[in-house]
């Protein structure tokens, strides 16, 4: 059996190709903290911009996370179940349905933004492991979601 390699040697081994990632999740770190601060502020004008800015950063981290190769064997490696609850138009729903799932104590692999184009309902794909899909599906429901 080998030896695991030890976290910072990891990050040390690939330092020169992480600095520019960790710089990048920086910068939006800062973006999405000052976008969240303009949300919280009520100014209907400064909220368009910062849902703008705060969607920007969700969809590149999605992006980031999907060329993560899954681990071998493990839950990740059996096909997701993806769930679309309808959150409507309305810029404080996101926010409530993750508050839900976070009070189920359910796990959520990930989530797809929606595209009002293609989703006049506003519905957001959640994607959960097929062991979580149906308690995640009752969840919702049991709090008012329409979860289909």
């Amino acid at each position: 059996m080998s030896a695991r390699p030890e976290p910072a040697g990891i990050l040390a081994a690939n330092a020169a190709a992480l600095a520019p990632l960790l710089a990048r999740l920086s910068t939006d770190l800062e973006t999405a903290a000052e976008a969240l601060a303009r949300l919280a502020g009520g100014d209907p004008e400064p909220q368009r911009d910062a849902l703008s800015e705060l969607t920007d950063v969700l969809r590149r981290g999605i992006g980031g996370r999907a060329r993560i190769a899954p681990s071998y064997g493990g839950a990740a490696a059996r096909p997701p179940a993806v769930l679309s609850v309808a959150v409507g138009g309305r810029n404080q729903e996101l926010g409530r349905l993750l508050d839900d799932v976070g009070e189920a104590r359910l796990d959520l692999e990930d989530m797809v933004l929606p595209d009002a184009s293609a989703s006049p309902d506003g519905s957001v794909g959640l994607v959960v492991a097929p062991d979580v899909a149906h308690p995640l599906t009752e969840a919702p429901r049991s709090r008012g979601w329409a979860v289909r």
